[in-house]
């Protein structure tokens, strides 16, 4: 669903129409793959107890990162620099998310994105490449990249994509989950902004929505759309968005 507030009071109401403690995976986007995280991120080498980032602890390596590189907020702000990181992990190739589900493994292998990075690469060499970039751009990524793994850190962003990974390569988690899952639905659709539907809608794709077994049932309400504001597009729905 669309927010943490939403999810408890989901999770409370069918709580006492059921009597049941267990109500399901009740989550927002994110908050599902870390719930698909914590079971199975052992498939990239990461432990049940990864960090997740805010802003304020991305703020804190970013902090870190400025002082081992002599940089200030003249080159680049903390907010720029957020939104900086984030334009390069989702919006450098905008086909990333349906790459995930439509190229071979081996073409992906030829077409490295960031989190392989994190991934494949030693501690020690993501760090060569964070102290040999030759600007702010590149010495503030990679650097990031190099805390993220350092520390076990995901981002918003990771989460995503981490899980997507995860199931695109690890055929017996994808199948657990498919299995799991009986019924699927998102709710206050209409408040889903495209960056988000464009993020999950892989996961539902590839991860759940193959198998037979499973009804999916987006629910939305065009009247309700208040969050037009921060990317909320009800035009989704309809598949008009832009």
């Amino acid at each position: 669903t669309f927010t943490n507030k939403s999810a408890n009071e989901m999770r409370q109401r069918i709580h006492i129409l059921t009597g049941d403690n267990d109500t399901g995976y009740i989550n927002t986007f994110h908050g599902f793959c870390v719930s698909i995280l914590q079971e199975d991120s052992h498939a990239v080498g990461y432990p049940k107890s990864f960090l997740v980032l805010d802003n304020s602890d991305i703020d804190a390596m970013l902090q870190i990162i400025y002082e081992e590189r002599g940089l200030t907020l003249r080159d680049m702000t903390f907010s720029h620099a957020r939104d900086m990181i984030e334009m390069l992990k989702l919006k450098e190739r905008p086909e990333y998310y349906e790459d995930m589900i439509t190229l071979p493994l081996d073409t992906l292998k030829e077409r490295p994105e960031y989190y392989e990075d994190m991934l494949t690469l030693p501690l020690d060499t993501l760090k060569e490449k964070y102290w040999k970039a030759e600007n702010a751009k590149d010495s503030i990524f990679y650097g990031y990249l190099y805390q993220e793994k350092k520390c076990f850190a995901l981002d918003y962003n990771d989460l995503i994509v981490f899980t997507l990974h995860i199931f695109r390569t690890h055929e017996d988690i994808r199948l657990k989950w498919q299995k799991r899952l009986e019924y699927i639905m998102i709710d206050e659709f209409q408040d889903t902004s495209t960056r988000e539907w464009e993020n999950f809608l892989p996961l539902l794709g590839n991860a759940m929505a193959q198998s037979e077994q499973t009804s999916v049932l987006i629910v939305g309400d065009i009247k309700q759309s208040i969050y037009r504001w921060r990317g909320g597009d009800w035009k989704i729905l309809h598949g008009e968005a832009q």
